[in-house]
Order: C-alpha cells, then sequence, then structure tokens
C-alpha cells in the first residue's frame, strides 16, 4: 500500500482493521509507504488494529513507513489492540510463527520514539497493547509459555504497554 498524502485532512491508513469477532490468518506480509504528510494534515497509520475481536496472525511481516515533509504529528503503530466496547469486552492479538514489525521513520524523528504525544509530535509504536488490550507474541495465550523457540521475533520501533 503505497499512499501520498496532499491536502488539508484526516487521514486513517489501517489495512487490516478488526472490531467483534474472531478472525484467523496466516502468512500476512503489509507494506505501507506514506509520503509528503504535512504538519496541518492528522494521520493515524495502524497496520494490523484489534478492537473488541480476537486475531490470530501466524507469521506476519509488517514494514511500514511514514515520511514527514516537515515536523511529524501522527500516531504510527504497527499492531494495536485496544477495548472499545462495553465493559468485559476483551481485545486480543495473538502473533505467533515469525513475527517481523518495523515502523520506520525515515529521517530519525527521534521526537516520534520518545512517547511524549503532544500536539506536533509523532508517536511511533512498533507493538501496542492499551485500554484492556492485549498482544500476545509467540506464546500460548494467557500464559508466558514460548509456542517455538526456533519462531524469530523482531521488532523495530516502540513496544507500547499501559492502561491508557
Amino acid at each position: 500500500m503505497n499512499l501520498d498524502v496532499s491536502g488539508n485532512g484526516v487521514y486513517k491508513v489501517r489495512p487490516m482493521a478488526f472490531g467483534v469477532g474472531t478472525f484467523d490468518f496466516e502468512n500476512v506480509n503489509l507494506k505501507i509507504d506514506v509520503r509528503n504528510f504535512e504538519d496541518d494534515q492528522d494521520l493515524e497509520v495502524t497496520g494490523v488494529r484489534v478492537a473488541d475481536a480476537v486475531v490470530s496472525i501466524k507469521n506476519l511481516h509488517l514494514d511500514s513507513s511514514v515520511d514527514f515533509r516537515q515536523s511529524p504529528n501522527a500516531a504510527h503503530n504497527g499492531v494495536y489492540s485496544l477495548v472499545e466496547g462495553a465493559p468485559g469486552t476483551s481485545s486480543v492479538l495473538n502473533l505467533t510463527g515469525n513475527v517481523y514489525i518495523n515502523t520506520n521513520i525515515p529521517g530519525g524523528a527521534q521526537e516520534a520514539y520518545d512517547g511524549e504525544y503532544g500536539v506536533g509530535v509523532a508517536k511511533n509504536d512498533a507493538v501496542s497493547g492499551k485500554y484492556g488490550g492485549v498482544v500476545n507474541l509467540n506464546v500460548k495465550p494467557g500464559t508466558t509459555e514460548i509456542l517455538d523457540p526456533n519462531n524469530v521475533v523482531q521488532i523495530l520501533g516502540n513496544i507500547d504497554v499501559k492502561d491508557g
């Protein structure tokens, strides 16, 4: 997926977005390339977004790049699991097999990796499990038991796991 962003507006790029249900996939390869993003635009790029669902992906390769013309002001997530529904709702993303997640900002933009999400600053999270959302990486769901020690998990970007 290539996206050349021009003009004012709000852009949400979510090639795999799930809500309510159970979904299983194998061998998912996502390449996201967003260019020419400017200060007066709002942008969210999320490769895999799980809200109030259970999604299992065996072998994920996610390479996401957001190139800013000026200072960054965007949410850039590789995978993101969150609860949006009623209390008691769950949101779980199970990543098994080989996992590669790269949320790249060409040219650096260190502030995008610092975790301060104020106006005019980007957030750049390769893995995000927030607001009750869970991301399991190569473990049996609900445990810390590794599924297969021969699987490779590579994460290039922040890991954001907190209440909010």
